[in-house]
């Protein structure tokens, strides 16, 4: 055989593993996800992760997918957005919702229509409440950031921390 018949017998197996790869990756699903998540498959579980009332946008790890559902409950801790004059709460905020007492465009919080001093999430470019407990399906990719409903500029003043049990089910 000549170089050219090593080339093309070689370039046809690379072909035909390549196919095979992609055919079992459409049918079960699998290696789709590992290659949409970054190489870190969400598996069906509970992972814990402890959020910090005085830092913005904290990871939790946990990495989903469109479609997926998703259980977030805080177990255990409280937290102040203004330590010395506002109550500590175990995730579900305050009285305050700046979009209530004024235009949001004015709020610093990233939720303003939430309570400030509440927990809430992102994934991707979507930011949701979450108080105490919440349920979700997951409508983008990406991985899922927690932190207190405060402005940047007013984190300073907060303290505590809360412990969040986070569930996801494909």
């Amino acid at each position: 055989m000549n170089n050219k018949h090593w080339w093309f017998t070689g370039g046809m197996l690379t072909g035909i593993l390549v196919i095979t790869i992609l055919c079992i990756a459409a049918l079960t699903g699998g290696l789709t996800t590992y290659f949409l998540l970054g190489g870190q498959m969400a598996n069906d579980g509970q992972t814990t992760a402890t959020i910090y009332a005085d830092q913005g946008w904290q990871s939790t790890g946990v990495r989903v997918m469109p479609g997926m559902k998703i259980s977030i409950e805080v177990t255990n801790g409280e937290w102040t957005y203004w330590s010395g004059f506002q109550p500590y709460n175990s995730g579900e905020g305050g009285n305050y919702i700046c979009a209530v007492a004024m235009p949001a465009t004015r709020c610093v919080e990233p939720l303003s229509n939430f309570p400030t001093g509440s927990l809430i999430g992102k994934i991707g470019s979507q930011t949701f409440g979450i108080g105490k407990d919440s349920t979700l399906a997951v409508e983008q990719l990406g991985t899922l950031w927690l932190r207190i409903n405060d402005g940047d500029v007013g984190l300073y003043d907060n303290a505590g921390e809360l412990v969040i049990d986070i569930s996801v089910q494909r």
